[in-house]
């Protein structure tokens, strides 16, 4: 048991695989980084026409 392993992990205990990082990769990250932004877009344009909207209906009282 070594200063560099004090639970006792051998010294010859591989190293994690990083996963390769691809062109692939970044580009379907952006698509679905724009597609949750454009969606947020939407849902907020949504609501705030829906407010709109509700707030232009009369009201009977």
């Amino acid at each position: 048991m070594s200063r560099a392993h004090p639970h006792g992990f051998p010294d010859d205990t591989p190293e994690p695989l990083a996963q390769p990082y691809s062109a692939a990769s970044a580009f379907i990250d952006r698509v679905l980084y724009w597609s949750v932004f454009a969606g947020v877009l939407v849902l907020g344009a949504s609501i705030g026409g829906l407010v709109v909207w509700l707030s232009r209906v009369p009201v009977n009282s």
